[in-house]
């Protein structure tokens, strides 16, 4: 017979959005820091290997591109499309309002 476990149950994580959700863009990190939204699935992936690489320069290059942009921290965000890791995202609220973009799936918040 097995006895019962005395450890606490595991706080649930936030269940990631998909297509047809709203949420919010935010750094895990950082709340309040920019979040980079890429232009494409590919410019995104780029994006995250240049991270893991801690290469700001190669991500620099890829905002003077054109490739990425910068979107402040709590912009209001549609879920559009998806892939494994990212998210591609309308913006439906402020200054970049009707700009689409990917960004990995972790930097959209649901509040």
């Amino acid at each position: 017979a097995s006895q019962p476990s005395s450890q606490p149950a595991a706080k649930p994580a936030e269940k990631s959005l998909g297509v047809g959700d709203q949420g919010y863009l935010r750094m895990v990190s950082n709340p309040t820091e920019d979040v980079l939204l890429a232009t494409t699935e590919k410019a995104m992936e780029e994006i995250t290997k240049y991270s893991i690489a801690g290469d700001t320069m190669g991500i620099a290059q890829m905002v003077l591109a054109g490739r990425a942009n910068f979107v402040p921290a709590g912009t209001k965000v549609l879920v559009i499309d998806r892939n494994f890791g990212g998210r591609r995202v309308r913006i439906i609220e402020g200054e970049f309002t009707g700009a689409d973009g990917w960004t990995p799936y972790e930097f959209i918040q649901s509040k």
